[in-house]
């Protein structure tokens, strides 16, 4: 093959960034002295202007039991993605739920919590407890014992990182956040050298953006007391973030196109060169894109809104990550303009690219090397699942069979100045510039 072929197969092997994965909110049981099937029957006896709890008795006990459910499910912590998928129903069960939810919404049921005094959801116990996302403070007892703190309805205690609420939307929102958390950890496991786990990778980031979005307009007039990780703006750094997944899983499908047709070997075919500028034109918008999408995400997460809601190990750790991300997809921009600027005989041009793509990785790979040598980033054979003692470490860690984010920065690096050696050694003695 031409070495323009092989030092593009070179970094084909690995083409995504290690992925994050958003982790999992735990629900919470909290002392009441009611169970809540029996603060639903009190509710709708002495609340509720049209319903009585022995005509819907049935439908309140499947609420209950479903709740039930997910306390004694996988999802009791934020790193139980693969445990809590287990279950081939798992994703079904939590739909079901929120279904559930919906409907009970529909009739009339608790769903701002400003109104819990004079609701009657109080007065019933009605009451939804949830562990923060991004807590690793131990497990629900230890969390449940320490419960303490008040503020106005709502209990919002930082120090055991648990939020309890009195209505069906805070429930509905935690739900939404563990889909698209389970969403984000099984679009991580799909293989990116396969069509169909491109594809399924890209459905899976896409609906994680969706719920987040659902999420975000659901919680938007009541978002004061929720949980830290449904601020409006860390709400947007997750949602930029699967947006920039999906966008690579794209970037992996037209890389691999261009791939193929980088097999014909007939560079005088004016048609095969058109194909090959059409998909150098489009791996350079969607490389553009893939940093864009991470460029806000960075923002988003260094807003004062953010710092303040999420420890700096969090915020800290994300924006590590997107920063790193954005780096390795700026420089693949410039080098695949290169490309283009080769197949069209534009040598200096092409130069030019390659100089600025290799100072870009260079940057990227400083910044990477510092950032997990402070601890902020993981090292890059921490498993997906495997915690690192904080409280971001399982959501930052490459997938399967990868070699980090340095290690994606390094082939890059590499490929681009083996390119540069033969681009200036050519210029030199062919053109004497």
């Amino acid at each position: 093959l031409p070495f323009f072929h092989i030092s593009f197969l070179i970094i084909i092997l690995q083409t995504m960034a290690p992925p994050l994965v958003l982790p999992l909110k735990a629900p919470s049981e909290y002392e009441s002295t009611k169970s809540l099937l029996s603060s639903l029957e009190f509710w709708v006896d002495n609340s509720h202007p049209h319903y009585k709890s022995n005509k819907i008795q049935t439908d309140l006990k499947r609420l209950a039991s479903l709740r039930k459910d997910l306390l004694q499910s996988s999802l009791g912590c934020r790193d139980g993605h693969a445990s809590a998928l287990s279950n081939d129903r798992a994703l079904e069960n939590l739909m079901e739920y929120h279904a559930c939810l919906y409907e009970y919404e529909l009739r009339g049921f608790p769903t701002v919590e400003k109104d819990a005094h004079v609701n009657g959801a109080l007065d019933a116990g009605l009451s939804f407890s949830w562990c923060h996302a991004f807590d690793g403070t131990g497990n629900n007892k230890q969390r449940k014992s320490l419960l303490k703190k008040k503020k106005g309805n709502s209990i919002v205690d930082t120090s055991t990182s648990i939020t309890q609420r009195h209505n069906l939307r805070f429930e509905r929102a935690c739900v939404l956040w563990n889909l698209a958390a389970l969403e984000s950890h099984l679009a991580a496991r799909e293989d990116p050298s396969t069509v169909e786990g491109r594809a399924e990778g890209k459905r899976r980031c896409g609906l994680a953006a969706l719920y987040l979005q659902y999420l975000g307009h659901l919680i938007h007039e009541d978002n004061v007391t929720s949980s830290p990780e449904f601020g409006e703006e860390w709400m947007q750094v997750c949602i930029s973030v699967m947006l920039g997944r999906g966008m690579e899983c794209a970037y992996n499908a037209a890389r691999a196109r261009l791939h193929l047709s980088s097999g014909i070997h007939n560079d005088n075919n004016r048609n095969i060169n058109k194909q090959r500028l059409a998909l150098q034109g489009l791996l350079s918008k969607l490389s553009v894109g893939v940093s864009h999408h991470y460029q806000k995400a960075l923002e988003h997460a260094r807003s004062p809104d953010a710092t303040s809601r999420l420890s700096p190990d969090v915020t800290g750790g994300w924006g590590a990550h997107v920063k790193g991300v954005q780096y390795l997809y700026g420089a693949r921009a410039e080098y695949v303009r290169a490309q283009s600027c080769r197949t069209e005989a534009h040598y200096g041009m092409e130069i030019g690219r390659l100089r600025k793509a290799f100072s870009m990785v260079e940057s990227g790979i400083a910044f990477v090397s510092s950032a997990t040598r402070e601890g902020i980033l993981p090292p890059a054979e921490c498993d997906l699942d495997a915690g690192m003692g904080g409280t971001f470490a399982s959501s930052l860690s490459s997938s399967p069979g990868g070699t980090g984010l340095n290690g994606e920065l390094t082939m890059l690096r590499r490929a681009i100045w083996q390119r540069l050696e033969v681009a200036e050694k050519d210029n030199r003695s062919l053109y004497r510039e």
